[in-house]
């Protein structure tokens, strides 16, 4: 028993082939796979597999024209032995797709418990995601010059990279933004910086099961997001936090300032989320999901792959396994 991590260079396309060629002669029972369209492929067509082969889809909310250009991938799909998905908005597209009933299952993604922290008002608002048009962080930016003139206190700062991060800082500049709007790269360790925060923003397009909105909620920071398939999954409206309608600049202030000007509702709403990530949304809840799963394939002891492949958005850089992952490997094999 134990755990063993390996680095893969997958942007290298005859390692990413080998590595996948390979899994047959390793003895795994299972190899649960969180990786891209491209490399499902590959590893649905192994000749002669010989162990069972799990798909986890985190993106899992696509649009028409997405739907569109990925149906080679909801077609080949079907030959794996399960298909997971972060959301039921997820589930419901590879419903559509015509994949069998049986084989689909819903596994939220989950977080590590925190010891609840006591609040303190900071004015400050976040942002946590890729910098991208379709995550809202520029729709975001035009929404806080008008954020501004109502509440000319408040703060944003924005955690993450992306290919469009040049361009927002040249806005944020040009709009003479500079003094309340920040952009403050990636850190690792945004589950203890939500605890300096009073709202989480998130305006994005679509999402499927957002890590940022559950660590906020494990972290007691009010979570406002857009209104779109996943977030209402997280997030109960007016219970655990606030939603907006998509891109729609007076719907995103109507719903920040009643958490501005209404402390007494504001906690109400942080109580909630924090008592709802805990009940519904762990790292335990996810790990003892998987475990029955792997019951269905009736295996009981059992030697499992994880492949994990992370994409830096703006440099290419691959790597296989973040710290989440190693924690349900050690769930795992405690058990």
């Amino acid at each position: 028993n134990g755990i063993y991590v390996k680095e893969y260079a997958f942007n290298n396309e005859k390692v990413k082939k080998e590595f996948v060629y390979n899994l047959n002669n390793e003895g795994y029972d299972v190899v649960n796979a969180h990786v891209f369209a491209t490399f499902v492929i590959l590893l649905l067509n192994l000749p002669h597999r010989n162990f069972r082969l799990i798909i986890t889809d985190h993106v899992g909310v696509y649009n028409a024209q997405e739907y569109e250009c990925f149906k080679e991938y909801f077609e080949e799909t079907k030959k794996a032995d399960a298909v997971v998905t972060v959301s039921l908005a997820g589930r419901r597209i590879f419903y559509k797709a015509g994949h069998r009933e049986n084989k689909l299952h819903t596994i939220h993604n989950g977080v590590p418990y925190q010891k609840e922290n006591v609040y303190e008002k900071s004015n400050k608002v976040i942002y946590s995601g890729r910098i991208e048009r379709n995550k809202g962080a520029f729709f975001l930016i035009e929404a806080m010059k008008e954020i501004h003139k109502k509440h000319p206190q408040v703060i944003l700062d924005m955690y993450g990279d992306g290919s469009g991060k040049a361009e927002l800082e040249k806005l944020i500049h040009n709009y003479g933004m500079g003094k309340y709007c920040f952009i403050k790269g990636f850190d690792n360790n945004m589950s203890e910086q939500y605890k300096n925060y009073d709202v989480l923003i998130m305006p994005s397009e679509s999402e499927s099961c957002s890590y940022s909105i559950l660590e906020a909620m494990m972290g007691k920071c009010n979570v406002l997001a857009s209104d779109v398939d996943g977030n209402r999954e997280i997030i109960q409206n007016e219970i655990t936090g606030l939603l907006f309608e998509y891109g729609n600049i007076d719907s995103l202030i109507l719903q920040l300032d009643s958490l501005l000007q209404n402390e007494e509702w504001a906690e109400i709403l942080r109580s909630n989320a924090f008592y709802a990530v805990n009940k519904y949304f762990t790292v335990k809840n996810e790990v003892d999901e998987l475990e029955k799963l792997f019951w269905v394939f009736g295996v009981e002891r059992y030697t499992i792959y994880y492949i994990e492949v992370f994409i830096e958005i703006s440099e290419y850089n691959f790597e296989i396994m973040s710290e989440p992952a190693l924690k349900k490997f050690v769930k795992l094999t405690d058990k």
